[in-house]
């Protein structure tokens, strides 16, 4: 019996070596990442990576394609389809291998004994079979430190009366600091499915610390199915180590206090399982997808990344200290988590950080939200739901996409931040924010919806609608370094500016605003640009509703087009600078149609329908059958005449101001 383990081992052994031979072989292909990622798309990354055998293969150039295929990838079949089928062929093929019952190996799963010995014992006797299942019987199985999965092995619980729980005085020592409950590390194709992790942090002092409940690292084609990841982290202030849940560590370069070693993550597949910071115990995050960053390697540098995981329909619940789902790091590359649930306090439930790149947010829900009790009132630690942000000293993000995502009541009673929101940029290039519904932050006082930062590049803004907040989309009035921003579409409805953009110096080139429709209900303005840091913006076919003023339109020799406002309390267009204006519309302003900064020069006016300009205006011009014959209008107005004939006048002049003033024809058209 012997000599046939010892020659299972050596033939499992030698597949793993075969499949390492391949990896470094595949390493060295040269594929065109355009042609790549066309034919799979962002989302379909999981699945490409995986059928050419060759993690970190695509790299983090600039991603090109449309909204749809960076949400949905290149296929008739969305990612979420696709990664199922693969989270079931994997599950199968071990079904259909050894079962080993931890009970036949001695766990009791009564609560009291030990079983961290029997359960490890299982594990080990299904690899030397080259693989299967070990079945937990329903019970609650104690342990006192790190059980070691191994390589196409699945764990298999009964549901949550299955409990795997660390002892809370007994074991977990500094041996075994900066390990999980369960260490995934090393393996390919290992499986944890349908049972209760539970760190029992409530009844934990540092000196017994568990670090995560499950570490994964240089591991491949795992999966996590139907766990529940319970009582994480310290009943202790914070300072100590309070690492999250669920940790995917990648690393270049050795790093203290992550675990694991040297290695990458790729295709990790976690779904329908569920986060809960229950008890007196607090913990910082639920889930870390982590690669190096402190010593600045060059992203095209990389050896081992975390790359192609998915994290679907899974439910995070109660108060993550720092972020509930973080991913970090240049190595840190197409992620995706999608139709999950966050319901809880933290900083950020989404954080894409520090160089983190063409990582996908899609379809998720978040209810409920505001700072964590331990940073109510900590004036340095803002709140954003989900934020994209590299670093100021290092790696830029990239590529990120933020889509169709459902955001509702992030509300802190005591937030004092006006730059708190739903969804936050800075020190990115190319994202896409788009589709998402935001209804609530902070119960409209400070904060808003859709906060653009510093160093943001290339940012697509889109079909976002916006409620019951008090600015729609804003910048830091200290923010430099912004260009490229492009707000599409988006349907936004604010207490004071639906849309206000304020920069230094340094930025503000490539701004367009388009087809957005945008209310305020108070006496603020409702599209707010300040003067003197856009360069050439285009503003076109928005609407505005309401406020002071509609439109404050600034930017040298910005253009606006089509544009239509109603109902300003004020003026419908405020200009700043010297611009055109083409084809706008003003509909009932309590004052007029427009007005200008006494210092602005005066804007090119060009076929608006207006019911009447200021005298400090330029000429106005129009078109009609006749002269006018209502309205408010002043010397210099011109009228073309639009049924010209033989013997008629080419338009209409005013010669002096008034309600309608004085018209006389002008150019007469021969006979």
């Amino acid at each position: 019996m012997i000599g046939k383990a010892d020659e299972r081992q050596s033939e499992q052994t030698r597949q793993l070596e075969l499949s390492e031979q391949a990896h470094r072989q595949n390493q060295s292909m040269k594929m065109n990442r355009r042609t790549l990622l066309a034919s799979l798309g962002i989302a379909g990354i999981a699945l490409g990576s995986r059928a050419l055998g060759a993690p970190g293969l695509v790299d983090a150039s600039p991603l090109q394609g449309s909204v749809t295929n960076s949400v949905y990838g290149g296929g008739s079949e969305s990612c979420c389809e696709e990664v199922q089928d693969q989270i079931a062929s994997v599950i199968t093929r071990l079904d259909h291998m050894c079962v080993e019952n931890v009970r036949d190996h001695g766990a009791q799963g009564d609560g009291t004994t030990d079983d961290t010995s029997s359960i490890q014992a299982a594990i080990d006797a299904a690899s030397l079979a080259g693989g299967g299942t070990v079945c937990i019987p329903s019970g609650t199985y104690m342990i006192s430190a790190p059980l070691a999965m191994a390589p196409r092995v699945m764990l298999h619980g009964e549901g949550d009366a299955t409990v795997i729980k660390a002892f809370a005085a007994s074991g977990w020592g500094t041996a075994h600091l900066y390990h999980g409950m369960i260490d995934m590390v090393g393996v390919q194709y290992a499986i944890l499915k349908d049972f209760c992790l539970h760190q029992n942090g409530s009844a934990r002092l540092p000196a017994n610390h568990v670090s995560y409940g499950v570490l994964v690292n240089a591991s491949s084609d795992c999966v996590i199915d139907n766990v529940t990841f319970l009582d994480p982290g310290l009943n202790d202030e914070y300072g100590h180590p309070s690492g999250p849940q669920l940790a995917l560590i990648a690393k270049d370069e050795e790093k203290s206090g992550w675990g694991g070693g040297i290695g990458g993550c790729y295709r990790v597949s976690v779904r329908k399982c569920r986060f809960i910071r229950s008890g007196t115990a607090s913990v910082d995050f639920a889930i870390r997808v982590l690669s190096n960053w402190e010593n600045l390697i060059p992203t095209d540098e990389f050896v081992h990344y975390n790359e192609g995981h998915t994290f679907i329909d899974c439910y995070f619940k109660g108060e993550f200290a720092w972020n509930t789902l973080e991913f970090a790091g240049g190595a840190t590359r197409y992620n995706k988590v999608t139709h999950c649930l966050f319901d809880g306090q933290t900083l950020t439930h989404i954080d894409f950080d520090k160089g983190a790149n063409n990582n996908v947010a899609a379809f998720n829900t978040i209810y409920s939200g505001g700072k964590a009790d331990r940073y109510i009132g900590d004036a340095t630690k803002r709140a954003h739901a989900i934020d994209d942000h590299g670093t100021v000293a290092g790696y830029m993000n990239y590529g990120n996409t933020i889509a169709y995502n459902s955001i509702n009541h992030l509300n802190n009673d005591n937030a004092i931040d006006n730059y708190e929101s739903a969804i936050s940029a800075s020190f990115t290039r190319q994202s896409l924010i788009v589709g998402n519904t935001i209804n609530g932050v902070n119960g409209q006082r400070v904060g808003g919806g859709i906060f653009i930062s510093k160093n943001v590049d290339g940012v697509t803004i889109e079909n976002n609608r916006i409620r019951n907040v008090r600015k729609g989309i804003f910048t830091d009035a200290n923010s430099n370094n912004t260009n490229g921003v492009r707000i599409h579409n988006n349907e936004i409805e604010a207490v004071e500016q639906a849309i206000i953009i304020a920069l230094l110096s340094g930025g503000g080139k490539g701004f367009s605003f388009t087809g957005n429709k945008l209310k305020t209900t108070s006496a603020q303005t409702c599209l707010h640009v300040a003067a003197g840091i856009l360069e050439s913006p285009v503003y076109a076919l928005n609407t505005a509703e309401g406020g002071t003023i509609a439109f404050v339109l600034s930017g040298q020799h910005a253009v606006a087009i089509g544009n239509v406002a109603r109902n300003a309390s004020q003026y419908s267009y405020q200009v700043r600078e010297k611009m055109t204006l083409i084809g706008n519309v003003s509909l009932n302003p309590g004052t007029g149609d427009l007005t200008k900064l006494s210092s602005s020069p005066l804007p090119a006016l060009i076929g608006n329908t207006f019911t009447g300009a200021s005298a400090a205006m330029a000429p106005a011009f129009g078109y009609a059958s006749a002269a006018p014959v209502d309205g408010v209008w002043k010397q210099g107005d011109i009228f073309y005449n639009t049924a010209p004939s033989p013997g008629a006048s080419v338009g209409w002049i005013c010669t002096a101001g008034g309600t309608p003033g004085t018209w006389k024809a002008f150019g007469a058209i021969d006979l």
